[in-house]
């Protein structure tokens, strides 16, 4: 398939986050939890967020699932070499949208234990889930995420927090956050696990093997 599949499975694997994930965030956000467009709007942040990230970290595809574990259990054992702090930082920052907009969306996650907790499961997943691909399982990347998220959380609260207390505030109503939360996750982990691929290979197929 070479270098034109390659390209386009990067341009394509964010997108799917807008073609196939954000109807059915609107869709859950609407008929199933009875919000309005302030929170489909920030939904909608989420939504194109974690499809990029998801992009970013290699979420697998259920057609390339392999069990190929690398895994490093030993926090900071390579702390001193360039590559660690590059790594890090860049984890840091790749969970900060995460920790900004959970406090936003939920008031139950307006506590720092809580969004850093919901960071932690979600970057947990992601670990394990590279057990099943290249990528390597990283302790030092699951501390990072949580700290990013955490980070996230605390700009939100310096910025946001006297609004916090305002019925006005968007936010979902306060019935099973969590389920809400691992809902809005599932959407576009269903995505890159199911429909990525076969879309991606109709229009490689449809397209690209014409040029």
């Amino acid at each position: 398939q070479g270098m034109g599949y390659y390209y386009l499975m990067n341009l394509l694997d964010p997108l799917c986050g807008i073609v196939f994930a954000l109807p059915a965030v609107w869709i859950y956000n609407g008929a199933i939890r009875k919000g309005g467009w302030k929170q489909a709007l920030l939904l909608s942040v989420l939504t194109v967020y974690l499809c990029e990230m998801f992009n970013i970290v290699g979420i697998p595809a259920i057609q390339c699932l392999t069990w190929d574990p690398s895994v490093n259990l030993i926090p900071f054992a390579d702390f001193g070499q360039r590559a660690f702090f590059f790594g890090f930082s860049m984890n840091i920052v790749m969970f900060l949208p995460f920790g900004f907009l959970l406090p936003l969306l939920w008031k139950s996650l307006r506590s720092w234990k809580r969004a850093a907790l919901a960071g932690f499961c979600l970057s947990l997943f992601i670990e394990l889930s590279q057990l099943f691909c290249f990528r390597a399982t990283d302790i030092d990347d699951l501390i990072a995420n949580t700290l990013g998220t955490a980070l996230g959380y605390a700009a939100a609260r310096l910025l946001f927090r006297n609004r916090w207390n305002s019925d006005t505030a968007p936010r979902f109503r306060e019935g099973y956050p969590a389920l809400d939360l691992a809902i809005c996750i599932a959407i576009p982990v269903f995505v890159f696990l199911f429909l990525r691929t076969p879309l991606l290979d109709y229009l490689y197929t449809r397209f690209l093997m014409k040029v």
